[in-house]
């Protein structure tokens, strides 16, 4: 059997990619942890790194607190819409591109020149400038 040769690239770019992993885990990590603790460790200064009691009836309660099946139902049907319109416009402008056809060379200006930017700038403009939310 031959023995491949370790290069120092190779390693220095595994510890590069593991660091980034640890950086996507960590607040995944922590997260999950934090679901598990009380109002008072959540709050603590310094933060409590694990829960003294392990609240696993967090779950349950969050569930209850909100209709989460409706947020979830209301969810699906929008990703599942918005997939097959997305599918059905792509299908239809592949087709148009494969045939050979050439685009209108106006179409690019007029795209650019819509009202409907002017109408987002007005709504960006009217758009409050705090959050309004339900605690």
């Amino acid at each position: 059997m031959r023995s491949e040769r370790v290069r120092p690239g190779r390693v220095g770019l595994h510890l590069v990619l593991g660091g980034g992993a640890l950086l996507m885990i960590v607040p995944f990590a922590w997260m999950v942890i934090s679901s598990l603790k009380n109002r008072v460790e959540i709050t603590a200064y310094p933060p409590v790194l694990l829960p003294t009691e392990w609240l696993w009836r967090n779950y349950p309660e969050a569930m209850d607190a909100a209709p989460f099946d409706v947020y979830f139902r209301n969810s699906l049907l929008i990703g599942i819409g918005h997939t097959v319109i997305n599918l059905a416009l792509a299908t239809m402008a592949g087709y148009y591109i494969d045939e050979g056809k050439a685009g209108d060379a106006a179409l690019i200006p007029a795209l650019k020149n819509n009202v409907i930017h002017k109408v987002m700038n007005v709504c960006c403009e009217l758009r409050p400038s705090v959050d309004i939310s339900v605690s």
